[in-house]
């Protein structure tokens, strides 16, 4: 011990005992959550990974022309659409002809 210092009071050791021991605690609650944590962000990081090489996998499979086919009208459905709505046409210029005043 240096001469020119006075020894520690008994209130500044238990001072310090507590502090030490705040500090401990504090680690090991760091410790914990950084233990907790990596294994989230990992898992995190490989459903990242998965989803985007999914993601481009799917769209490399699909082309342009092949969408539309999936998702368009049958032929036959079309065709009937068409021709349903030319039908709504003449019916709707038959009411106005029909509803007329002549007068």
């Amino acid at each position: 011990m240096p001469q020119n210092q006075p020894p520690p009071r008994k209130d500044e050791k238990g001072f310090v005992k507590e502090l030490r021991a705040r500090i401990d605690d504090y680690y090991q609650i760091v410790v914990r959550n950084v233990r907790d944590t990596i294994p989230k962000q990992i898992g995190y990081f490989l459903v990242r990974k998965s989803q985007e090489k999914l993601h481009q996998d799917l769209y490399m499979r699909i082309s342009t022309s092949s969408i539309h086919e999936t998702l368009g009208e049958p032929k036959h459905i079309l065709e009937r659409r068409v021709t349903l709505q030319n039908l709504i046409k003449t019916l709707d210029g038959s009411v106005k002809i029909l509803t007329r005043d002549p007068e």
